[in-house]
């Protein structure tokens, strides 16, 4: 199958036909497990849904999707699409899951495959499935258009693959005569040449006759869904099979099955036959004749063709007289089962083909028990061993029949072990923990089953969880076998302990101390204190406790004593606080009477009656209401003293209010003044400094302007604090009246004001308002021609109106000239104009020198000066105009001289510019070349004429005279040459150059001392090395040296190493040699008898092999005595001297082991041939019996059954 990524291009729908109903992954149809292939599907009326599109008129890429679903039952499952139209376009096949929601949208499929036009179909392993899940599959057909051509019609099936699709699995043909029928699910034939040939013998070494040019292919066709079948031969004979082809899925469209037969062994396959590729539906296949040896198998294989599913039937038919003797071919599973504790049942099945039609089959465990079947014999025989042992021996159960020894099918297997019965430790309860039981033989990993249910038991053996007073049995399990059940047993509760004794303390008072008492008292109970001392009464009143000390104490029954209690403690009789002593202070003129508690102790409360007042740290009392009597108790919290006497404080004493005084600031035509605003008649005011006086209105006078006062008011008692300090102001100044002075207006300049005896600090008011002075005294923002007047104001008074000023406007000036300058040409220097000239203005250069005309083009200018000018109407001048400059003519680089340089063996020939100038741009004619920073020129074409000319960005050079490259001169490649070695018979090498060859060319072995036109050296010393070089006679070049040539060694004749022995039922002599290109012939005298590494012989006899390596030969011999290959069913040891031993000596076995039924061994040697004469090791007779043996090869040990008889 080819898969491609395929670029669709999808063409919107025009017309869409009718959908199908499982044109939607929603109604996907439901496939049938293992059922026939479900036919006759179409896509050619599906519409476009879900991102489908319908074909457009004409035809076109057009995806057509139908949906099937299956529910996996196993991991791997097998998908089989068949087209069976297949001249339509291509199909993709999507598998998707497991569950995945209905697409779009469903993700990345599991399986995604495209079928190409002309493929078959796809046959697919779908693996990793989840059991149970549900999985989508989706055929999107494209449309290519034309007629039919539109519809894809194909088979579609899911099944699970075949038990016997592997050699190893296959199906036993048991009986000759027998039809047996099958079916198979085929795979196809894909596209490609070779790609259908297959390999099952994994042996690159040989390939079919059909295979062709396919190296280790054994059947020239597709097999990947195949089934397989054997037969093997019990004694020699011949056989054919005859295949008849029934009805298949795809009758008419190249249906059909492939079909071939091997012989050998599963891993080692030999292609015998094949039937015609395909046989179609109908036709019958005769196999050639099948000839096996006694113990040979054939296997046959068979597939459907093309994806074909078809039936078949087969037939097995001994030829030319042979008895259709097949091999018994048995098994035996083991499954032992425990059943009562320490027993076990041993139970399976005897499965066989092609069982003995008389006698017994019998069943034998060496670890104990038989049964025995009669004929006839119907696979498989279940068998039962009940009452083994349960002990975990190592055992072997071995079934064989009593007529045929092919039959030797034996499993080991493990007895079950039955636990040890738990033994119980049961420990007593104690006063602080109920008694507990514990496994004392407890093994970790078994699991203990406790009747009645309940308890569990930890990794030591402690069992928990039992209830106290129930009787408990306990069993092991070690998940396959239980024990029997322990002893019975039962734990017991705890002792009783009283109750930890609850200490009640009552505190001290202040008239008593503390005292404690056993609450939860119990009469009878002793009670133990620590210390000791104190004793406890009837009500649990405890007496005889030191005040201070700590105590516990214990309650005890006689048998089990509490806890201790707590620890308590009495305390002593509480503090009570002295009586406080208060004492009072009379009031002042600037405080109240207040109260100090003179005994006054920290920590303590002190109580006033009544409530209000507070005490400091000091003892001094706050918050006292003038003229109440209060007494005051002190309190430690816990007592409390007795009241004090009684006390009571005075208010303060009347002092006057503070004078008040009331300042009047000066004016411009008068000083300030005070007054005393709250003036009280019959009070003394005392001012300082002294001097002034005050009159009944409260009016001061006699002060001083400018000094500053304070006031006092006294009743003759007390004296107020002082006023706050007073100042009388002297009277307001004057600002005098503004003198303004004009200046004329300039060019450059209007006139402007500026007030001559201007005072700063003052305000100066214009009018009419606008203008505004500075600290200098000049005025701005008036407006030309406006009159204006000016006073001066101190915020208190303002000066007379100024005299009457006014200003001009600035005289009118030129504009400054603005030039424009036009930059140089490569012809021609730049030149300067004045773009705003104005005629009859004077225009003034610097330097001097230029003119100007009456278009403003200015003339005279030096090339590089830099230039200024102003222009003037007689009374002003304008600025000077930015600086400008006339540059010269620009510089036109020089015509590129371009040189050319020869070709040589190594290199092209290429040019250079040799007046190159760094930071020019150089443009080539024809475009491509490019210059480096030394001139050189790169990317020529060969044989192309150029011309190249310079740039500075500005102007360019005519174009250099026409130049052109030539190729680099022809140089031989390296030489490629054949070497012949050394041989046996040739003892010298020859070295001959394959390429280059040519009529110019001459070779050298010798790095170019002498050439010689011949393409050969011969003679060559062994061992050595050599190079070859080749020289053009026409441009002189060399090649460069070839590779290291080494000649081998002259070859010696090869080692051989003989071996011989039984390969299967055939006897072969092996030749070994480490060359891998040796040749054979092998002679029994003169005449030859094989040409491979391996001959088989059937005589005894002294053989010739000559190995040939590399022309050198070596001969060996070797002395055959035994070709025997095949293992004896029985020996008859009586001393007749026919069969008295058992010969195996053509085995060369390492060693034999030889059992008797119940498995036990009886013999034993190593480096086996042909010692066993019927007895054991010791030298005892065996009795006449069946014995089973295992003889180990090399690499291999091969097993059956021995039948010793001793009847004369």
């Amino acid at each position: 199958m080819k898969i491609k990524l395929l670029f669709i291009v999808l063409l919107a729908s025009l017309n869409c036909f009718a959908q199908p109903a499982n044109d939607n992954c929603a109604n996907a149809t439901a496939l049938t497990i293992d059922a026939p292939l479900l036919c006759s599907q179409t896509t050619a009326s599906a519409t476009a849904q879900g991102g489908e599109y319908c074909a457009a008129s004409g035809g076109g890429v057009t995806p057509r999707t139908v949906w099937y679903s299956f529910v996996a039952t196993s991991t791997t499952m097998v998908l089989n699409v068949i087209r069976t139209n297949t001249t339509n376009c291509f199909a993709r096949v999507s598998v998707y899951g497991p569950n995945a929601a209905c697409l779009p949208g469903a993700g990345t499929a599991i399986f995604d495959c495209v079928i190409l036009n002309g493929d078959p179909g796809v046959f697919q392993a779908l693996t990793g499935l989840t059991v149970g899940a549900t999985y989508r599959i989706q055929y999107n057909g494209q449309d290519c258009g034309g007629g039919s051509d539109r519809a894809h019609q194909f088979c579609i099936g899911i099944y699970n693959p075949a038990s016997n699709n592997a050699v190893a699995t296959g199906s036993v043909i048991d009986a000759c005569g027998t039809v047996f029928n099958g079916t198979t699910q085929g795979g196809y034939f894909p596209s490609g040449s070779g790609v259908g040939f297959r390999d099952l013998d994994n042996n690159l070494g040989t390939t079919c006759p059909a295979c062709g040019a396919q190296p280790g292919a054994d059947v020239p066709f597709v097999v990947n869904n195949d089934s397989w079948f054997s037969f093997c031969a019990a004694t020699a004979g011949t056989w054919q099979v005859t295949f008849t082809v029934g009805a298949c899925a795809l009758s008419g469209l190249n249906s059909g099955l492939q079909m071939a037969i091997f012989t050998g062994t599963p891993g080692a396959l030999t292609w015998l036959a094949q039937a015609p590729n395909p046989t179609y539906t109908g036709d019958t296949w005769v196999s050639p004749n099948i000839t096996l040896a006694a113990g040979e198998c054939a296997y046959l294989m068979v597939d459907g063709f093309a994806g074909d599913a078809c039936g078949y039937s087969y037939v097995l038919t001994p030829i030319g007289g042979s008895p259709c003797d097949l091999v018994t071919t048995c098994g035996i599973t083991a499954n032992p089962t425990c059943t009562t504790p320490g027993l076990y049942t041993l139970s399976g099945e005897v499965t066989f083909s092609n069982p003995p039609a008389t006698g017994t089959m019998t069943v034998t465990n060496n670890c104990g028990g038989s049964q025995v079947f009669n004929a006839p014999f119907t696979s498989p025989i279940a068998y039962s061993l009940p009452g083994l042992t349960a002990n975990g021996a190592n055992c072997t159960v071995s079934a064989s029949f009593s007529d045929t020894s092919d039959c030797a099918a034996s499993a080991n297997y493990v007895a079950p072990l039955s636990p040890a019965v738990p033994t119980i430790n049961t420990t007593a309860p104690t006063c602080s923990a109920d008694g507990f039981a514990t496994i004392t033989n407890y093994v970790g990993g078994l699991t203990y089953v406790f009747t009645p249910v309940g308890p569990t038991v930890d990794g030591t053996g402690l069992i928990s969880n039992m209830t106290i007073g129930t009787n408990y049995v306990v069993s092991a399990s070690n998940g396959s076998c239980a024990s029997a059940d322990s002893a019975s047993f039962v734990i017991a509760a705890m002792l009783p302990t009283p109750a930890v004794p609850t200490i009640t303390t009552t505190a001290p008072t202040c008239s008593a101390d503390g005292f404690s008492q056993i609450s939860n008292y119990v009469g009878g109970t002793i009670y133990v204190f620590t210390p000791a001392g104190p004793t406890v009464d009837g009500t649990g009143m405890i007496s005889g406790m030191t005040v201070g000390t700590s105590y516990t104490v214990t309650a005890g029954n006689g048998t089990c004593t509490s806890a201790a209690s707590t620890s308590f403690t009495n305390l002593a009789q509480l503090t009570v606080p002295a009586v406080p002593t208060v004492d009072v202070t009379a009031p002042t003129c600037s405080a109240d009477g207040f109260a100090t508690i003179t005994n006054y102790v920290g920590g303590l409360t002190y109580v006033f009656t009544p409530a209000g007042p507070i005490v400091d740290g000091t003892g001094l009392i706050s918050n006292m209401a003038i003229g109440t009597n209060y007494v005051v108790s002190a309190s430690n919290g816990s007592c409390a003293s007795a009241d004090s006497a009684s006390f009571v404080i005075a208010g303060m004493l009347p002092t006057p209010a503070v004078p008040t005084i009331t300042t009047t600031a000066p004016t411009c035509s008068a000083d300030g003044f005070s007054q005393i605003s709250n003036y009280v008649g019959g009070t003394t005011y005392v001012f300082t400094p002294a001097g002034p006086t005050v009159d009944g209105t409260g009016m001061i006078s006699g002060m001083t302007v400018g000094t500053s006062y304070t006031v006092t008011a006294g009743n003759g008692t007390c004296t107020s604090a002082a006023s706050t300090s007073f100042t009388n102001l002297a009277q307001l100044t004057v600002p005098a009246v503004p003198t303004v002075d004009v200046t004329a207006p300039t060019c450059s300049a209007d006139g402007f004001a500026t007030i001559t005896n201007y005072v700063g600090g003052l305000t100066y008011v214009f009018t009419p308002a606008g203008p505004i002075v500075d600290g200098t005294g000049l005025i701005s923002n008036m407006t030309i021609g406006t009159n204006y007047v000016v006073s001066a104001s101190n915020g208190s008074c303002a000066s007379a109106d100024s005299a009457s000023f006014v200003i001009a406007a600035m005289l009118p000036t030129p504009a400054v000239p603005t030039i424009t300058t036009t930059a140089p040409t490569c012809s021609a220097d730049g030149f300067s104009q004045i773009s705003n000239y104005v005629g009859g203005t004077t225009y003034m250069f610097t330097p001097a020198g230029p003119t100007v005309d009456g278009t403003g083009m200015i003339s005279g200018m030096t090339v590089g000066t830099s230039y200024t000018v102003t222009a003037g109407n007689g009374t002003c001048t304008s600025a000077a105009s930015t600086s400008f400059t006339n540059l010269a003519q620009l510089t036109v680089p020089a015509v590129p001289t371009v040189d050319v340089t020869a070709p040589t063996c190594s290199a092209d020939g290429f040019a250079t510019i040799t007046n190159y100038v760094g930071g020019l741009t150089y443009v080539f004619t024809p475009v491509g070349p490019t210059v480096d920073g030394t001139g050189l020129i790169s990317n020529m074409t060969i044989g192309t004429n150029y011309v190249v000319s310079a740039s500075n960005g500005s102007c360019a050079s005519a174009d250099s005279a026409s130049f052109v490259i030539a190729a680099m001169l022809p140089t031989p490649a390296v030489p490629t040459v054949t070497v012949t070695q050394p041989s046996c018979a040739t003892p010298t090498a020859t070295i001959l150059v394959v390429s280059p060859i040519g009529a110019n060319l001459e070779y050298s072995i010798n790095n170019g001392v002498s050439y010689q036109t011949s393409t050969s050296f011969s003679g060559l010393v062994p061992s050595s090395f050599y190079t070859i070089i080749v020289r053009d006679v026409v441009s002189g070049c060399v090649s460069n040296a070839s590779s290291n040539i080494i000649t081998d060694a002259v070859p010696s004749s090869p080692i051989v190493a003989l071996s011989s022995g039984c390969n299967g039922s055939s006897y072969e002599i092996v030749a070994s040699t480490t060359s891998s290109s040796a040749t054979y012939e092998w002679y029994n005298g003169s005449t030859l008898i094989g040409s491979a590494a391996a001959v088989v012989v059937s005589s005894v006899g002294t053989y010739q092999v000559d190995v040939t390596v590399d022309g050198c030969t070596t001969t060996e011999f070797i002395t055959i005595d035994n070709v025997t290959c095949s293992i004896p069913k029985g020996i008859s040891p009586n001393g007749d001297g026919l069969n008295d031993t058992w010969d195996i000596s053509g085995l060369n076995a390492r060693k034999v082991q030889i059992f008797n039924r119940y498995g036990v061994e009886v013999y034993s040697r190593s480096n086996y041939t042909s010692e066993f004469e019927g007895k054991t090791n010791n030298g005892n007779e065996l009795p006449t019996g069946t014995y089973y043996y295992v003889i180990t090869l090399d690499t291999e040990a091969k097993t059956g059954w021995l039948y010793i008889n001793r009847a004369q």
